[in-house]
């Protein structure tokens, strides 16, 4: 029956043997090299005296999908949820034009939101209140995204806390 042995050098880092080496390859390894416990999971490292766990490493990549997310699902603005993705921003700025060119009258227009409210626009100030409101709601993730992929190191992009916006 084997056993696995682990080693490690500062510069050559960690490796594993099953079962005891011979001597004429123990003589082989590096000056410096000490036997440790073997490795207990991949996401440790050796401090020198013990096996420690790693943090889980964040890459910008993730900090950048998690504001899209965030800005497709949005904020509340006045109460109700708003999406604020590229289709959703169109579609406030179609809905500006269209009182812009006088074809909408003082009943407005109706929607239903993809939280299911029932929403009915009636001027073109509501239109672009809320317009501004999804625009600096999005310029804020964009910005705090950056200001996230430039920490170091980067945290888990998932947590809401990160993404507060400041009281004014």
């Amino acid at each position: 029956m084997s056993s696995e042995k682990g080693y490690f050098h500062p510069d050559e880092g960690y490796w594993q043997t099953t079962g005891e080496p011979g001597e004429d390859i123990l003589n082989s390894y590096p000056d410096g090299t000490v036997e440790v416990p073997v490795k207990p999971i991949s996401d440790c490292s050796w401090d020198g005296t013990d096996w420690v766990l790693e943090g889980k490493k964040h890459l910008p990549a993730q900090v950048s999908e998690e504001a899209e997310q965030r800005i497709v699902l949005g904020t509340k603005i006045n109460g109700i949820q708003f999406k604020c993705d590229t289709d959703s921003i169109s579609r406030l700025e179609g809905l500006l034009r269209g009182f812009e060119r006088g074809i909408i009258g003082p009943e407005g227009k109706a929607y239903k939101t993809s939280a299911g409210v029932d929403l009915t626009f009636t001027t073109q100030e509501h239109v672009q209140a809320v317009l501004d409101a999804a625009d600096d709601h999005r310029d804020w993730i964009l910005e705090r995204s950056a200001q996230i992929q430039n920490m170091e190191p980067i945290p888990d992009p998932t947590d809401g806390d990160l993404w507060e916006k400041p009281a004014p």
